[in-house]
């Protein structure tokens, strides 16, 4: 399965990357907490709870960064699914791709490829691409009012 979600933002690339790539910037439209290295196998971690282990990407790293075009990086589930991203499985992949286009508009694009034959798979990619849709309304909204 996966999934693909398409997004013109109203602003320039570099913009739309700063809002993936600072730590205070994705605690803007993201997650409430965050702890973002940014470089390579550096960490990619999201907090939606007080307890970090519960509804949050932790331990989760950026695995490929080419500046303002793409990211790729680890994700897992919220608690409900969390069993899926523990061993023998691991966390899942993202990659957001950035598109400049012209008058300062850029297409976001967030693909998710992977599938696994477990049980709640199905059920996890369809709240997952749920959820970002809704981030990535969150991201466009901060982002053109910011402008």
């Amino acid at each position: 399965m996966g999934y693909k979600i398409e997004q013109t933002i109203d602003a320039p690339v570099y913009k739309v990357w700063k809002s993936w790539s600072s730590e205070e910037e994705t605690q803007k439209w993201l997650a409430p907490k965050a702890r973002v290295i940014f470089e390579k196998n550096g960490a990619y971690e999201f907090f939606w709870d007080e307890d970090p282990n519960k509804d949050s990407t932790i331990g989760c790293k950026i695995k490929k960064i080419e500046k303002e075009r793409s990211l790729t990086f680890e994700w897992q589930g919220k608690t409900e699914y969390i069993e899926m991203f523990r061993k023998p499985f691991g966390p899942t992949l993202i990659t957001v791709s950035f598109h400049e286009e012209e008058n300062e508009k850029t297409v976001l694009i967030l693909e998710q490829r992977e599938t696994r034959e477990l049980e709640k798979w199905k059920a996890y990619d369809e709240w997952m691409s749920g959820a970002w849709n809704y981030a990535i309304n969150c991201l466009k909204k901060y982002i053109e009012r910011k402008e």
